[in-house]
């Protein structure tokens, strides 16, 4: 259970989504620089799912092209966790005045989770808070990653590319 909910919460549920795992990523640049990397074979993972990328770049820089590739990999590479916290109301409570810490916190900020059962520590981002409508006080919030949007460009919608120009 995460050390920052264990004052306030009633209820945790973690949900982990393989969905969109991958085990392998092959990367290509415009300079025809390749680099790969992939699980090992017994790591685990349910399925095999292999990526071929191409990015693109307006100069042959290596280290840009290797960083990138391994913060795709990273991003990529393990499974989404969100995390639903449900609230317990402590205004009746000695530990009301800690309230006021929940109250502040907006989505899009970030922390730390960690997790006693598996042994880990994971970033999250609060990506929804749900307030009772009469008292304005927190009900639950969700942790989790925002999923990707076509109204929105990361950083890798400018150096992948997606069209099929070097192919034909």
């Amino acid at each position: 259970m995460c050390q920052f909910c264990v004052k306030y919460l009633f209820q945790v549920s973690e949900t982990l989504d393989y969905s969109e795992t991958i085990t392998q990523l092959i990367a290509e640049d415009n300079f025809g620089v390749e680099i790969e990397t992939a699980y090992k074979p017994g790591s685990g993972m349910p399925h095999q799912v292999i990526r071929y990328q191409k990015m693109s770049y307006d100069e042959n820089n290596f280290d840009q092209f290797n960083d990138d590739f391994e913060e795709y990999w990273e991003a990529n590479s393990n499974e989404k966790r969100t995390y639903e916290i449900n609230f317990v109301d402590l205004r009746k409570t000695n530990k009301a005045r800690d309230w006021q810490d929940v109250e502040r916190l907006r989505i899009g900020d970030t922390g730390h989770i960690y997790s006693s059962m598996i042994g880990n520590s994971t970033r999250q981002k609060i990506i929804q808070i749900k307030r009772d409508e009469i008292t304005e006080r927190v009900k639950s919030m969700k942790l989790g990653q925002f999923k990707h949007s076509s109204l929105h460009q990361n950083k890798f919608d400018k150096i992948i590319q997606n069209d099929l120009t070097n192919i034909i």
